[in-house]
């Protein structure tokens, strides 16, 4: 399944390149996710809890960037098993970012996902509808974020 769009926040691109050539701070604003721990500079182990429909997922994930050309794009992969449900998970995701105005970041994604075992079973419109929910907490999440660093950056004396 192919999710795509983009948003726009109140943040400097450079600020929002920082933030998210830490894999650290990307687990920060993926929703159900419980739990993250830095491998290194490029991978992190998270937990992430969901539910779609009747059935609850906690799925351990390993995030790595595969492609770091900030402050331009980053495409990172995330492999996932939830071992109660025998369910597994592959994202790639990649976002761009570009400048629209000054102070201003466009963040444009294109999120490849496949589900597989019981969830992926629940169908295509149950699995579409929860991912597309998942992709408007992402935003919203995202947005908070981001604008808040951006709000504190200014007060801030450089």
């Amino acid at each position: 399944m192919l999710l795509e769009g983009s948003f726009t926040i109140a943040a400097p691109r450079e600020r929002v390149a920082e933030f998210f050539s830490r894999v650290d701070n990307i687990a920060r604003v993926i929703p159900g996710c419980v739990e993250h721990r830095a491998e290194d500079a490029d991978q992190v182990i998270m937990v992430i809890e969901q539910k779609v429909a009747w059935l609850k997922g906690r799925f351990t994930v390993t995030m790595r960037v595969v492609e770091n050309k900030l402050p331009d794009e980053i495409t990172s992969q995330a492999d996932g098993r939830d071992s109660l449900t025998g369910s597994s998970l592959k994202i790639v995701n990649n976002l761009r970012l570009e400048e629209p105005a000054p102070g201003e970041t466009t963040i444009r994604y294109r999120m490849e996902v496949s589900v597989f075992g019981k969830l992926g079973s629940l169908g295509f419109f149950a699995i579409k509808a929860k991912a597309q929910a998942l992709e408007q907490e992402f935003i919203v999440a995202t947005r908070a974020v981001l604008e808040s660093l951006a709000e504190s950056a200014e007060g801030s004396v450089v």
